[in-house]
């Protein structure tokens, strides 16, 4: 049935369905419409409106690719005997027109939440995705607002209710348009409908849809046809160890200078990859930086792992060579520009037609990272092939954290590295272009290794349909109490795909991909600085204890307890026992405070608590049972503290170091100062208690990771 709606269509070449199309395709999804005729002109109106019920009707132009009829003019409410009068001047101004709609006009309340969109897009990311928005002609002022979104495996029942949206929706307070019983048949029906629509259909909206006396109505549909992104083969991805921990490494690329492949090959060493098993591809060189060097690819014997730092228009041919001779069995592409910029996608194509044909091999062909990748930085398997001077990024010296960065951006990953100075991740990972392993294939792969407990990502786009195996990867690790980290780049292109249409606007590709993640158990990070201390969150307290969302709180200053109050509501504040209670009476009467403050959460401790009673206090805090993380703020300039005294025994540094050590809570410290502590916030992260500079900044942040720690425990 669905192929005779859009036989017309196809037959004319046109990519946006008459409205009468884009109903039938609803039909199928459970769709229902309002009373309605089709008239080919105004003296057919005349004829036809006896068939519809009501006083009043709405007149709409049938056109291609009339999209916003609303907003052209070419929609009507008018009383039933002006509906000819109606269609005969809406036809003077209606290019193309083939003929109107009369349909019955259904009362009902006007705007949120009355009025919703359903949609289906076909996503370059995730494939097929139904999505449920405020709708109306206010669709557009609510763009932000999240959507529900649902692939084809989804229960709606459990999504309604777990959304904000839903539970707006469904709620029975103001008379809710949209009662539970109704709205989730409703989805139900469409998502379940959605896998039979023809491949072609890539965009299906109805909006607005309205509950009356309790069933789901379309009041108007649109259509878009065309070619469904193709998804890329699988990967061999049990060859991941190939490229993660090789048992040989080959570099073709290295100068006698300084270039970006010498440094590779001096960082290579540098890690402490044995110069025996590396082998530099260099005409007329023996050996370099003790490794064996052969004149081509030829002449090397078959490598875990070839690093190919060189030109973009080099690449393809010693690619084809490395696969037609199985050279190796991963490849790390560095060079930029392919596919990248313009005249280089004839290279990019060329690379993608060589480990596509190589997939269909008995082999399965090299698992290839890039192009335009900086390199990987793997500790289990002793090498490093950035081009950066390890000077730069000072890794020497830090603790090895189980923490995978995984990023299509080499630039991203080294700089939200140079702002936690104290992490050194087990592994680093940058994707570049992902022409062929992707952020997916990493979770995936990550989700399995045991040593890896969080994995943070960088993305500016997947590839096509990766979207559900970085999904895959995500509900993974979150199974197994691990934890990734999402930061989404290229949101002002977001729906840009298909501006025409609300779907794509309302629920474009950035806010479908939050809203899946966020179901996946993925702590999506707003900001760069939000990624850096998510990071930070997840890797010093993945040992600690989170029993619940019961906040502690103490401060030494007024202002930040009101700080830390106010910006709570993502916790409770717990109710300090009795024995706490009186414990810290005790302590505030002995500090000569007790006439100042009183026992209350956050506490003050005011600027006069000296180093002994502070630590004291925040001990009993931490102690209370009903407390189940702890927020530690600290305004250092007070010289009761001694905050400057990094090292010395009895200093607040020392104390905090000491209480760390003894406590298995969650908890961390602001220091609210500046330039002048930075090396006290640094030696407390240098013992890997987490660090904010602002109270404001620590309670937003330690909410989201609370939740995620609630709500993902193994």
């Amino acid at each position: 049935m669905t192929g005779d709606l859009l036989s017309a269509a196809r037959a004319e070449g046109r990519t946006e369905l008459i409205e009468t199309e884009a109903m039938g395709l609803a039909r199928t999804l459970g769709v229902a419409f309002p009373g309605h005729v089709v008239a080919s002109g105004p003296d057919e109106v005349a004829q036809m409106i006896a068939e519809l019920s009501g006083d009043r009707v709405v007149v709409k132009a049938l056109a291609p690719g009339l999209i916003h009829k609303t907003e052209a003019g070419l929609v009507r409410v008018t009383k039933r005997e002006h509906a000819a009068a109606t269609a005969a001047a809406m036809g003077d101004g209606a290019g193309g027109l083939r003929g109107f709609l009369i349909a019955e006009f259904v009362p009902h309340a006007v705007g949120p939440p009355a009025e919703l969109l359903i949609g289906m897009r076909r996503t370059h990311d995730f494939g097929p995705v139904v999505t449920l928005a405020p709708g109306g002609v206010f669709a557009e002022l609510l763009i932000g607002t999240p959507p529900i979104v649902l692939l084809e495996t989804d229960d709606p029942a459990a999504i309604v209710a777990d959304s904000a949206l839903g539970r707006l929706l469904t709620s029975r307070f103001r008379n809710t348009p949209a009662p539970v019983d109704a709205l989730v048949p409703f989805l139900d029906r469409f998502r379940s409908g959605v896998a039979d629509l023809p491949e072609d259909v890539l965009e299906l909206e109805c909006n607005p849809v309205v509950f009356v006396e309790g069933t789901a109505i379309a009041l108007d549909a649109a259509a878009r046809l065309g070619t469904p992104p193709t998804v890329a083969p699988s990967r061999p991805l049990e060859g991941m160890g190939h490229l993660l921990t090789p048992s040989s490494i080959g570099v073709v690329g290295v100068s006698k200078t300084v270039n970006p492949g010498r440094i590779i090959l001096g960082n290579l060493l540098r890690a402490g990859y044995p110069p025996d098993r590396v082998t530099v591809v260099k005409p007329g060189s023996d050996e370099i930086d003790g490794c064996r060097c052969v004149p081509d690819l030829t002449a090397l014997d078959r490598v875990d792992l070839l690093v190919l730092s060189v030109a973009a228009g080099q690449a393809p041919s010693l690619l084809e060579q490395v696969v037609a001779d199985r050279v190796a069995e991963s490849v790390i592409l560095v060079p930029g520009g392919v596919g990248e910029r313009e005249g280089s996608e004839d290279l990019a194509e060329s690379i993608t037609d060589t480990i596509g044909a190589s997939r269909r091999t008995e082999w399965g062909g090299p698992l290839v990272i890039g192009s335009n990748s900086m390199g990987i930085i793997s500790v289990p398997g002793s090498y490093d092939t950035l081009f950066i001077p390890p000077e730069r990024l000072g890794f020497e010296g830090r603790s090895v954290h189980p923490v995978a960065v995984v990023s299509q951006s080499g630039a991203f990953a080294i700089a939200r590295l140079a702002g936690l100075p104290w992490l050194r991740p087990r592994f680093v990972v940058t994707l570049g272009n992902q022409i062929d392993l992707t952020v997916g294939d990493f979770a995936v792969h990550f989700a399995g290794d045991r040593e890896v407990d969080v994995v943070a990502c960088y993305l500016e786009g997947f590839r096509p349909g990766d979207g559900r195996r970085f999904l895959e990867g995500a509900a993974a690790v979150r199974a197994r109490g691990g934890s990734v980290i999402l930061y989404q780049g290229g949101r002002s292109a977001d729906g840009a795909r298909s501006a025409a249409f609300h779907t794509a606007a309302v629920a474009g590709d950035h806010a479908i991909t939050e809203a899946l993640a966020a179901r996946a158990g993925v702590l999506i990070a707003d900001s760069l600085s939000d990624f850096e201390d998510l990071v930070m969150l997840t890797a010093l307290l993945r040992d600690r204890r989170v029993d619940g969302n019961g906040l502690g709180a103490v401060s030494n200053a007024g202002f930040e307890c009101v700080a830390i109050a106010d910006r709570a509501s993502g916790f409770r504040l717990a109710r300090f026992g009795a024995a706490t209670t009186a414990a810290l009476t005790e302590t505030l009467a002995a500090a000569g405070v007790d006439g100042i403050v009183g026992v209350r959460n956050p506490l003050d401790l005011t600027p006069m608590m000296g180093d002994a009673r502070f630590e004291s206090a925040v001990r009993m805090v931490l102690g209370d049972p009903g407390v189940d993380v702890g927020v530690v703020g600290c305004v250092p300039m007070t010289p009761a503290l001694a905050t400057l005294e990094i090292d010395e025994p009895g200093s607040f540094v020392a104390r905090m170091i000491g209480l760390w050590r003894e406590t298995d809570l969650a908890w961390v410290i602001v220091v609210d100062g500046g330039r002048l502590y930075d090396p006290m916030a640094g030696r407390l992260l240098e013992e890997g208690i987490p660090v904010f500079r602002r109270a404001d900044r620590a309670l937003r942040l330690m909410a989201a990771y609370c939740a995620h720690r609630i709500g993902s425990s193994p």
